[in-house]
């Protein structure tokens, strides 16, 4: 039986509270998440793929034509979940809705957008270092496992950096916001409680890719499925940024 002290049941309560008060605004109204979410992810998930078999099918010498084809697949992809994003953003914080399509003001999402690029582009430098670092203690000729676990590691640390960095991005939703860092600041003394909301949604993702390779369909069966498969989890990771935004900038209660 496993015992926990009276701080480490504090982060656990804590995470609990996050991570129930983002599916409790899922739940709320599936509909609704639907509707503001659906298209702009299935956008996020169809336009690459066809962006890189058009890459595949390129000629051997259309090099340049090949990583312009790719490059435009990753940010098809990023500026999908950016509208997705803030769409959410929008329907939970101000009810604000849209029909056909979800809303979300154009200036607002590259601006979503804009704050995801920097955050990464700092998360990496980081992830890369932590990676570095515990490659560097791996000894050679380990099994594979081992080999795994820095990049674990790594993709770990990235997601609890940006789940502190990205507590502002549900303002940048709504309009300019004073400095890039104030998710970090707010969320100050809240590491391990945002540790643990992603150590969860972690497990979650790893669970719904490995349970969908399991199934035996052929290969583009199997993709579509994982893309359904993954909306849910993508939600609840964009919940997850609005539940954080709301208790530790805006200092609502988690009720």
């Amino acid at each position: 039986m496993i015992i926990l002290s009276h701080f480490e049941m504090v982060i656990v309560l804590q995470a609990k509270a996050l991570f129930f008060h983002a599916v409790r605004m899922i739940l709320r109204d599936p509909k609704a998440a639907l509707r503001a979410t659906a298209l702009p992810y299935v956008l996020a998930q169809v336009l690459p793929v066809l962006l890189y078999d058009t890459a595949a099918l390129a000629a051997p010498d259309m090099i340049k034509i090949k990583l312009s084809l790719r490059l435009a697949a990753e940010l098809a992809f990023l500026a999908g979940m950016a509208w997705m994003a803030v769409a959410w953003h929008r329907l939970i914080l101000i009810h604000e809705t849209g029909w056909p399509l979800p809303t979300a003001p154009m200036g607002r999402v590259a601006a979503y957008l804009g704050y995801v690029a920097a955050f990464e582009v700092t998360i990496m430098l980081v992830s890369f270092i932590v990676i570095g670092g515990m490659a560097a203690t791996v000894p050679f000729g380990a099994t594979e496992w081992a080999l795994q676990v820095p990049v674990y590691m790594g993709i770990f640390a990235a997601s609890v950096l940006f789940g502190r960095l990205g507590a502002i991005l549900p303002a940048v939703a709504l309009g300019p916001v004073t400095s890039i860092l104030d998710g970090w600041r707010a969320t100050r003394g809240a590491t391990l409680t945002v540790a643990l909301t992603c150590l969860v949604l972690f497990l979650l993702e790893e669970a719904v890719f490995r349970g969908g390779l399991a199934l035996q369909t052929d290969s583009h069966l199997s993709d579509v499925l994982q893309a359904v498969l993954q909306w849910p989890i993508f939600l609840l990771g964009i919940a997850l940024l609005t539940s954080t935004y709301l208790h530790y900038v805006k200092g609502q209660p988690l009720d």
